[in-house]
């Protein structure tokens, strides 16, 4: 299929504080670090964060599991357990990179599932949406060069 039929099932744009855990093999990579969530579906997030340099190249060569912090979001889950699908620098610094990075949400319970649709269906009203009464599984792709700004 189009590359663009990946995208068949709903994100909501929301820009909240986030925090990402990684949950990785070499122990000195582990930490909190503190990022942006900019969407969110059902099934998975695109976030921005800033990375020490060797823990951005280990995700960058192997995906890996973390936990996504929503900090005290009310109509959120806590945190949810997540893998990182792609990573894509967008500024880099001696030893460090802020990148673009998609989850994809794992081992969600399902209370957890309705609480983060329940919350992305008032999101949606919010911004005059309408909120498909199906959500397919999904994951953000990383964005295209051409849609990529220079800013």
């Amino acid at each position: 299929g189009h590359p663009s039929d990946k995208r068949q099932y709903t994100r909501i744009v929301v820009k909240r504080p986030v925090q990402f855990l990684p949950i990785v093999d070499d122990v000195s990579c582990m930490g909190v670090e503190d990022g942006m969530l900019w969407d969110l579906s059902e099934t998975g997030a695109l976030i921005t964060v800033t990375l020490p340099r060797e823990l951005y190249d280990y995700l960058h060569r192997n995906p890996s599991p973390c936990h996504l912090r929503f900090r005290d979001e009310p109509g959120l889950p806590r945190r949810v357990h997540a893998r990182t699908v792609w990573l894509r620098s967008i500024i880099a610094a001696k030893d460090k990179l802020t990148c673009r990075m998609g989850l994809q949400f794992e081992d969600v319970d399902p209370a957890e599932r309705a609480k983060i649709r329940l919350y992305l269906e008032h999101a949606a009203a919010e911004q005059g949406l309408l909120l498909q009464e199906r959500v397919l599984e999904g994951v953000p792709e990383p964005p295209t060069p051409e849609t990529q700004s220079d800013v």
